[in-house]
């Protein structure tokens, strides 16, 4: 009986034997798939990276151009001082006489005030007989006048027709 006992136990010690070295290379196994498991996680954890610093830039450039693009610029003075700093010239006089008043091909959008056109919709004025020199539509804004026949401000009522034509607005009050 004791031999038979022995021999069972050798033969059960043999079966757990090959299931403990199954169960080793099974674990080798799955060691090598979590190996290449988390070197994919690394992977893609990198390239996410990247992504999102594209991303960023990207977003970035975009706030800069979106910026760019709602600047504006804006000045206002009599004849004399507008052409006085190059931002207004006349053409087409002759003499002296006549002509038209046209932005200066030689001002320099340093010297007028830069603004948000989807911001900024009032601007406030001093002088008589307002007159835009650039174009801008005519039903796109309002001339607000005071006492004595002043301008207290012009008030942009639609910015994007308004600016839709030039982002710089020069205005003559004398």
């Amino acid at each position: 009986k004791l031999k038979r006992l022995i021999a069972k136990l050798k033969k059960d010690i043999v079966e757990k034997d090959e299931e403990i070295s199954m169960l080793k290379e099974g674990l080798v196994e799955a060691n090598i798939y979590i190996d290449k498991l988390m070197s994919s996680v690394d992977r893609l954890a990198l390239e996410n990276e990247r992504r999102v610093q594209v991303i960023q830039q990207k977003n970035v450039e975009l706030q800069e151009k979106e910026a760019e693009i709602q600047t504006g610029y804006w000045v206002a003075g009599s004849t004399k001082d507008l052409r006085g700093r190059n931002i207004i010239d006349k053409e087409g006089a002759f003499l002296g006489l006549g002509g038209i008043k046209v932005v200066s091909t030689e001002m320099n959008l340093e010297d007028l005030e830069q603004i948000n056109i989807q911001e900024v919709t009032e601007i406030l004025l001093s002088g008589k007989k307002p007159e835009l020199v650039t174009s801008h539509p005519k039903h796109t804004y309002e001339f607000v006048m005071g006492e004595k026949n002043k301008v207290e401000k012009l008030i942009i009522d639609d910015p994007d027709a308004f600016w839709q034509n030039s982002k710089v607005l020069v205005i003559i009050t004398n």
